[in-house]
Parts: structure tokens; C-alpha cells; sequence
């Protein structure tokens, strides 16, 4: 093959159909055409530019039946025919609006060689013939221009670490072996309800042998949580985290099993109990809309899954097959969300490593990057990466709910994200129209628990909080202070 490879730049193979190969280069071509950078730096807009060429190129052979059979049979031979590649010029196709007509060719044949194959037509008929083509051409404009155009919007929320420790579990067991925790998240539910999609981070493994229950170092929470976060409207759990591996590999078996057999439309990630099932692309579809997700971990607190059963756990250290699944989600979701589990404890800020896999994550696809594992809250907002790439980061959301008792442990963020899809005609575009982080803090006593939104946190329960015990110095104040402090007013 020549040295570029243009079905792998167009993301088809050689079995793909006109069509296939047409839309394949929309959907690039509108990614990647000049137009859309006019704002960013020059180093954006020239990867942009190149990117550009390089699709318009591949597109300009494959959507061409004769160089398309030259360039499967001579191979990289082909480059170095008369004829072969140099008369692509990027600028024949430069226009905007020439990526998205329907059924338009974006490359010519040599005119000369028309001019000496075509019989003289009379100049009436000429006349004549331009006028009608003029008129369809109009027609087709204005039909484009008039195509009604519609949006539809998705909103998307998710929580931090849902670490339950045993000054947890204890105060909603309501008979030995009963618990019942949905009073928990009472105040928080109907923030939860309001969006389309609920995410939530488990960091703990769910038990149902009542001797498993356990709190740090290896965790184990009561199966009965699972209905707490169904009744406060989660969809979406997260699973792989350092804690996933704590009761050994059956648990995770039996954690799959449960949300198969007792909560089958809950969207579990991160864990699996077949190769075939850590193969498969999760998606979640919504108002029209189609998500991909994907979620992984650092590791396993020094636990290794056994070789035969790798696809127990997504791991990060798995990154070729994660940046590869990534890729491939490109062309089959609208948009791509990825939950990594990942960082250092009590960290304001991200480590290079992180922010390091954030970017490639990015740069292979992802249009979202949510956070988790340092129970503290970092910062948020939209990145550019080296090659140009946009995305926005959640870089930790912090604790949703634990038994920790230092104030920065206590203050979490619930990520939300509003992502909006335009269609008009046979065009459709994806993106993220609106981020924001909602702080909530976790409340205890020594017989309560409960996750409030931050804005509805008072003085007084904050004066009722079981930290006082060890800082007395507790108020609504300091928390928000701590948050303009690591996020940002």
C-alpha cells in the first residue's frame, strides 16, 4: 500500500460502500475543515489544516472509481504513476458547503481531455442547458437553506466516590442483615431525577453473604445499596476502582449477576464476567442522542485479576486497547464519555500522569473525561491538547458520600454536562454546549448520614455535624471558601 493508508485515515475498509466512504469523510471533514478553527491559535489551525488535506485527500482517490482500483492494485506504486496523486489540489474542495452536498463529486476529471472527447454543442443548447443546470442548482440551495433544522439536547449528571465505610452501612441497618438506605440521598434526589442520564462512582464492591460486609481496608457493602440508587434515579454505575477487587474475584461475578438479574436497564461499566462482554462498546442512548462510555482504574490496591480472567476489571495499564476502543466508538456514538479512576488521594490537583491520560483519551476521541479516586474535589473546564483537540475535564469530583472526617473529604462535585445535537437536511452536529460542577457536602451525626447540595447546606446542621468533635471551626463559610480555592468561583 502507499505510504498513506487512506481507508485508515477515512476510518472504512475496502469492503466500505460509496456511501460509507462519503459519509465517513462528512463527518471528518466537518470535524477537522479549517472554518471551525478561525478562533484558536495557529498551531490549532495548521493541525487542523493538515488533518484537513489529508482526509480531503484520502477522499478524493477512494470516492474515485478508477484511482481507487489503481490504488488497490499497484499499491505503493500507485503515487509514483502519471496520473496518480498529483493532481489532487485541496482547494477544489476547500468550501464548506461542497463536504456536505448530497451527491455532489469533489474531483474533476482533466478538462482538456474533456474538451477533445465531447462533441460541440450548438451555443442555443449550450445557453439553454446552463440555465436549467443554474435553476436546479438554485433550487437545491434553497432547499438546503430551508431544510428545517432541529436540536435536541441531553443532560448528564455525575457523582463521586459512593464510599461506604461502616459508619455508613451501620446507621441504615434497620434489622440484623436489613438495610435500607435511600433516606440518604433524599435531599439530593431530585437534582438527580432532573437529568437524563445519572452517573455514580461505587467505589465499593457489593456483598450479599452478611459476613463479606466490611469497611477499610477491603471494603464490602450490602447489595441493598443498589436500590438506594435506583429510587434516587442513577442509571449509570461505575465499578472499576482500586476497590473493586477487595472480596475477590467471585464478588465481581456476583455484582455483575446483580445488576443483570435484579436492575437489568441499569448501565454497569468497568467490570465484566465474560471476554466477550469487556469486547462490547457500551452505549446509552438518549433523546436521540448516543453516548459511549467507558470506564477504568488505576489498579487494584496490589490485588492481580488472574490471566485467565483479564477482563474481570478495565484497567488503565490496558491503555492500546482503551485508546483503540475509543477510536472505534468514533463512527458509532454522537458523543464519547469517559470515567477514569485515577490520581493521588487528598490531591488539589492533578498529577502529570493524570493529565497525561486525560490528553490521549482526548486526542483518540473522548469528548468528556470524568474523574474520580482522590476523594477531594480538582479543578474543571475545557482543555486543548497538544494536537489540538478539545475536551472537557472533571479532574476529580471528590467524595459523594463516606465516613471520613477531614472538612476537604466532606466537600464533593456532581459533574454536568448539556450536550446538544443539530440536525438539518442529512447533516447532524454533536457537541458539548454546557459544563458546570454543583458542589454538595456529605452531613453526619452519629446516627444520621445524609448528601446535601452545598447551596442548601445551613449553619445549623453544619453545627450538628459529627466533625465537630475534632474541628470545631465547621461552617457553611469554609466550605465554599474551600471550594473557590481548589475549583475556581
Amino acid at each position: 500500500m502507499p505510504s498513506k493508508n487512506y481507508y485508515e485515515i477515512l476510518g472504512v475498509d475496502k469492503q466500505s460502500s460509496e456511501e460509507d466512504i462519503k459519509k465517513a469523510y462528512r463527518k471528518l471533514a466537518m470535524k477537522y475543515h479549517p472554518d471551525r478553527f478561525s478562533g484558536a491559535s495557529e498551531a490549532e489551525k495548521k493541525n487542523a489544516e493538515n488533518k484537513f488535506k489529508e482526509i480531503s485527500e484520502a477522499y478524493s482517490v477512494l470516492s474515485d472509481k478508477n484511482k481507487r482500483q489503481q490504488y488497490d492494485n499497484f499499491g505503493s506504486d500507485f503515487a509514483n504513476k502519471s496520473g496518480g496523486f498529483s493532481d489532487f489540489n485541496v482547494n477544489d474542495i476547500f468550501n464548506m458547503d461542497d463536504i456536505f452536498k448530497a451527491g455532489k463529486d469533489d474531483t474533476g476529471d482533466d478538462e482538456s481531455e474533456k474538451k477533445e472527447e465531447e462533441t460541440p454543442i450548438p451555443e442555443a443548447e449550450t445557453k439553454e442547458t446552463k440555465e436549467t443546470q443554474t435553476t436546479e442548482e438554485t433550487r437545491t440551495t434553497k432547499a438546503e437553506a430551508e431544510a428545517e433544522k432541529t436540536q435536541t439536547k441531553l443532560s448528564l449528571i455525575a457523582a463521586g466516590d459512593n464510599l461506604i465505610h461502616d459508619t455508613v452501612y451501620e446507621k441504615f441497618e434497620e434489622a440484623p442483615g436489613e438495610y435500607d438506605f435511600t433516606p440518604m440521598y433524599s435531599h439530593i434526589k431530585d437534582l438527580v431525577q432532573s437529568h437524563d442520564i445519572a452517573v455514580i462512582n461505587q467505589e465499593t464492591i457489593f456483598v450479599e453473604n452478611d459476613s463479606e460486609i466490611g469497611s477499610y481496608p477491603d471494603f464490602g457493602t450490602p447489595h441493598e445499596m443498589g436500590d438506594a440508587l435506583v429510587d434516587t434515579g442513577f442509571d449509570v454505575v461505575l465499578s472499576a476502582t482500586n476497590h473493586t477487587m477487595d472480596k475477590g474475584t467471585d464478588t465481581i461475578y456476583n455484582m455483575v449477576d446483580y445488576w443483570e438479574r435484579k436492575y437489568p436497564d441499569i448501565k454497569l461499566l468497568g467490570i465484566h464476567e465474560s471476554r466477550k462482554d469487556a469486547d462490547t462498546l457500551d452505549l446509552v442512548e438518549k433523546n436521540g442522542i448516543r453516548l459511549a462510555m467507558f470506564n477504568y482504574t488505576y489498579g487494584l490496591n496490589g490485588y492481580e485479576i488472574p490471566e485467565d480472567e483479564s477482563y474481570l476489571v478495565d484497567l488503565l495499564d490496558n491503555k492500546e486497547k482503551f485508546i483503540s476502543d475509543i477510536e472505534n466508538a468514533e463512527d458509532k456514538a454522537d458523543i464519547t464519555v469517559c470515567f477514569l479512576h485515577i490520581g493521588d488521594e487528598y490531591e488539589y490537583e492533578p498529577t502529570p500522569y493524570q493529565v497525561g491520560y486525560v490528553n490521549d483519551v482526548i486526542d483518540a476521541g473522548a469528548d468528556v473525561v470524568i474523574c474520580s479516586h482522590p476523594h477531594v474535589v480538582e479543578p474543571f473546564g475545557e482543555i486543548t491538547t497538544e494536537k489540538g483537540n478539545k475536551g472537557v475535564v472533571f479532574y476529580s469530583c471528590g467524595n459523594f458520600v463516606s465516613g471520613q472526617d477531614e472538612v476537604d473529604r466532606l466537600l464533593g462535585g456532581m459533574a454536568e454536562v448539556e450536550i446538544t445535537k443539530t440536525t438539518q437536511g442529512d447533516r447532524s452536529e454533536t457537541k458539548v454546549t454546557k459544563y458546570d460542577f454543583i458542589p454538595v457536602v456529605t452531613h453526619y451525626t452519629e446516627t444520621q448520614e445524609a448528601v446535601y447540595r452545598l447551596e442548601d447546606y445551613t449553619d445549623d446542621l453544619a453545627n450538628h455535624h459529627y466533625i465537630n468533635y475534632y474541628d470545631s471551626d465547621f461552617n457553611v463559610d469554609r466550605l465554599w471558601n474551600l471550594w473557590d480555592e481548589i475549583v475556581g468561583k
